[in-house]
C-alpha cells in the first residue's frame, strides 16, 4: 500500500500534548486552536519521548 506523502508530512508536524486539567491527549499543530476540546482549558504539558538520548561529553 502506498501512503500519501502529504498526509505523512501533516502527521509529523502534529505534536501531542496532555491537557493540564482533564488529562486528554491533544494533537496540536501550528494552525490549531490552543484549547482542550473537552474542557476548554488552555494549559498543556508536552509528552515525554520514549527513546533515550545519549549525550557524550568531550
Amino acid at each position: 500500500m502506498a501512503s500519501d506523502p502529504k498526509k505523512n508530512k501533516i502527521n509529523r508536524n502534529n505534536v501531542e500534548y496532555i491537557c493540564g486539567k482533564c488529562g486528554t491527549i491533544v494533537s496540536i499543530n501550528q494552525n490549531s486552536e490552543l484549547t482542550c476540546p473537552k474542557c476548554l482549558f488552555n494549559i498543556f504539558y508536552k509528552k515525554k519521548m520514549l527513546s533515550i538520548k545519549k549525550i557524550r561529553a568531550l
